[in-house]
């Protein structure tokens, strides 16, 4: 739980960042970059450190993949959601 907590943090911060800094960066690309990290790289990394898929048995492993891709995707969805609708209208400069 900790390490989707940290992603999720991570990923709010990179977007205060990248605004303070005023680079244009699209933010839907940090938000594709870390759902499809969910998807592949951190069920991989919790796998090895869990030590799951020792035994034979895949429940463990579908659990896991099932728990990184729906609460950290969700995660990741509901901070780009949050950031977007709370910080548009400041990011739309008036020339």
């Amino acid at each position: 739980m900790g390490c989707i907590i940290g992603v999720a943090l991570a990923q709010g911060l990179g977007y205060f960042w990248l605004d303070k800094k005023e680079i244009r960066f699209p933010k839907w690309i940090i938000l594709l970059i870390l759902i499809v990290a969910q998807i592949f790289v951190f069920p991989q990394i919790l796998f090895s450190a869990l030590s799951y898929g020792k035994n034979g048995c895949g429940m463990p492993i579908f659990g896991l993949l099932f728990y990184c891709v729906v609460v950290g995707g969700g995660l990741n969805c509901i901070v780009h959601s949050t950031y977007y609708l709370k910080f548009r209208s400041s990011s739309k400069k008036v020339l």
